[in-house]
């Protein structure tokens, strides 16, 4: 029978498979017709739909599809808190909501988002579990994308801490505290030491064959940032243009964190006086077609063609 719990369930596990297998646009399309299913019988608030619900929130996340993945998981939310206020994966999802916010660039709603995250999971998991750790690096990062220092050393030796201790040394999930740490001295002015930590970062994620994908791209795109607050255009332009190489090579170029790397990989040749890499009224079309609500990055296109 098309209405037996057990094709939600098979579909659910396609998903995941295709998930696996670094298909996202797949996964979602079986997530998506899996929730119907569930949704269907009635059953859309049961433990089985929020699973399903999380993971394809998280599938649309990885293919850039930003907004849809934020109504997915604003209606888990609700869902949750009607039939699950007590389940600690509330906390997951208002971390997901949090950190999908600081993907479209609304830092400040991320900032306050991603606060209560942390507290919900201290409380339901402990300070020191490792997403507790997780999320709180993402906080970090919220606050360092609207040049928040104060009190970020701490968020970021946190989860640099957790991620040791769970990982050891020399694990390349020591990367993304040590890409922050490497930002935070960057935007204090200590130079030296950011360029060396983010250097040291784009080694881990080579070595960990990440050099097709966006958390590399956006490792070199700090290092871009970090030379040019040194002073370096030239090195700043360089760092830029291998983030794109990076994004061209993963195909993730629509993805609204790629598009925000090309819009400053256009500064970047612009502050070292070479050639625009590419033409600004074709790189806003595709914003305003990919990522409309970035209006920050339409508005430094549209400066580009006064």
């Amino acid at each position: 029978s098309p209405d037996h719990p057990d094709i939600s369930r098979l579909l659910g596990e396609m998903a995941r498979a295709w998930t696996h297998l670094d298909e996202p646009a797949r996964a979602a399309l079986l997530f998506e017709e899996a929730i119907g299913h569930f949704d269907a019988r009635g059953d859309g608030g049961s433990r089985g739909a929020m699973i399903l619900r999380f993971n394809y929130s998280n599938a649309l996340e990885n293919l850039g599809r930003v907004r849809e993945a934020e109504r997915v998981l604003l209606a888990l939310q609700d869902l949750m808190r009607v039939h699950a206020p007590d389940d600690p994966n509330l906390c997951k999802v208002m971390n997901n909501i949090g950190d999908n916010r600081r993907v479209q660039g609304r830092f400040e709603d991320a900032e306050a988002i991603l606060m209560d995250a942390v507290a919900c999971k201290q409380r339901a998991y402990g300070a020191d579990a490792q997403t507790t750790g997780n999320s709180t690096l993402l906080l970090a990062d919220a606050m360092l994308a609207q040049g928040l220092t104060e009190g970020v050393a701490v968020l970021v030796d946190d989860g640099l801490r957790i991620r040791t201790a769970q990982f050891g040394e020399d694990s390349p999930r020591l990367a993304y505290p040590l890409e922050l740490r490497g930002e935070l001295r960057s935007q204090r002015g200590d130079h030296g030491g950011a360029v060396a930590d983010l250097e040291h970062v784009i080694e881990l994620r080579a070595g960990n064959g990440e050099d097709a994908t966006l958390h590399y791209a956006q490792t070199w795109e700090r290092l871009g940032w970090a030379q040019a607050r040194a002073g370096r255009p030239e090195a700043s332009r360089v760092a830029f243009d291998r983030a794109f190489a990076a994004i061209r090579a993963g195909d993730v170029m629509s993805h609204p964190a790629a598009l925000r790397l090309r819009v400053a990989r256009l500064e970047s040749h612009a502050r070292a006086g070479q050639p625009l890499p590419e033409a600004p009224s074709e790189l806003l079309a595709t914003v305003l077609a990919e990522a409309p609500y970035r209006a920050d990055l339409a508005a430094t296109l549209a400066g580009f063609q006064r």
